[in-house]
C-alpha cells in the first residue's frame, strides 16, 4: 500500500491543483476521491490503522502530506474530502482520527500553520493552483496535464 501514497495519492492530489478548466477540475477531484477510496477500502474495517491494531508503515507515510494538504485543497480549488456519509468516507475520518491521535504524529507532522516558511510554501502551491508557475518543467507539465508531484 505505501505505492498507493506515492504513486496513487499524491499524484492525484498534484493532478486537482495542476486542473485549472471546470472538466478538468471536476475530473482530477473524481480522480483523487478514487484513489483514496480504493486505499480505504483495503483497510481493515474492523480496527483503527490500516492493517488493524498496529501502525504501520502505510499508516505513517500519508499523514505528513494529509494533515495539511486537504487545507491547501480548500483553499485554492475550493474542494475538500469527504468526512463522512457512507461506509468509505467513514472508514476515512476513523482512521485519519486514529492517526491524528498517535503522539508520534502529533509530535513529529509539519503544520502548515506554524512552521516556519508556512506562507512560502502557500505561495508556491498558489502558483500552480493559479496556472502562474514560471518553472520550465512546470510549465511544461501544466500545458500538458500531467500530474508531477509538486512541493513533496
Amino acid at each position: 500500500m505505501p505505492v498507493a501514497v506515492s504513486k496513487k495519492i499524491r499524484p492525484a492530489f498534484s493532478r486537482v491543483i495542476l486542473a485549472h478548466e471546470k472538466p478538468k477540475q471536476t475530473e482530477a477531484d473524481k480522480e483523487l476521491l478514487k484513489v483514496i477510496s480504493t486505499f480505504v477500502e483495503a483497510m481493515d474495517e474492523s480496527r483503527l490503522y490500516f492493517f488493524g491494531t498496529f501502525f504501520s508503515l502505510v499508516d505513517i507515510m500519508l499523514p505528513p502530506w494529509l494533515l495539511w494538504q486537504p487545507l491547501i485543497l480548500k483553499e485554492y480549488k475550493d474542494f475538500e474530502i469527504p468526512s463522512g456519509g457512507c461506509k468509505v468516507w467513514n472508514r476515512w475520518s476513523k482512521w485519519l482520527e486514529a492517526v491524528r491521535q498517535r503522539p508520534t504524529v502529533v509530535n513529529e507532522t509539519i503544520n502548515i500553520e506554524t512552521i516556519s516558511g508556512a506562507e512560502h510554501y502557500r505561495q508556491i502551491l498558489k502558483r500552480y493552483a493559479n496556472n502562474t508557475a514560471q518553472s520550465e518543467a512546470a510549465s511544461e507539465a501544466l500545458q500538458r496535464y500531467q500530474g508531477i508531484q509538486i512541493f513533496y
